[in-house]
């Protein structure tokens, strides 16, 4: 009987130090926005981060820096969308195309397209 115990008790321990080993990971960044002027970040943890983007700059309050990088050359369909909704005068419907660039203070990367791909 003791035996079981102290498996259960060692499986616990196990548990908790993994437990605690997964809470203390450094969130890291799952998807990228952009709107027209803003872009948002959202972390693992459920944080929320945005920026003016102008090019590249700091990401607060998460501590990140970022880049985008808009695209120059879309496709002609993607043209022909831009042209109707800027004689609509609904720019700010389409959000931009641009490649999303995330680094960490350690100097680790993260890339996202912005908009994301349509999944299969």
């Amino acid at each position: 009987m003791r035996a079981m115990a102290g498996v259960a008790l060692v499986l616990m321990t196990g548990c908790s130090a993994a437990g605690l080993a997964i809470a203390q990971a450094e969130p890291v960044p799952v998807e990228a926005r952009l709107s027209r002027e803003v872009l948002t970040v959202v972390m693992s943890d459920g944080m929320v981060c945005r920026a003016a983007w102008t090019g590249d700059g700091p990401l607060l309050p998460c501590g990140l820096k970022y880049a985008v990088e808009p695209e120059t050359r879309p496709n002609p369909l993607r043209q022909a969308v831009e042209q109707v909704a800027g004689a609509l005068q609904a720019e700010g419907l389409i959000s931009p195309m641009a490649r999303v660039v995330v680094t960490d203070r350690g100097g680790k990367i993260w890339v996202f397209e912005a908009p994301p791909p349509v999944a299969d």
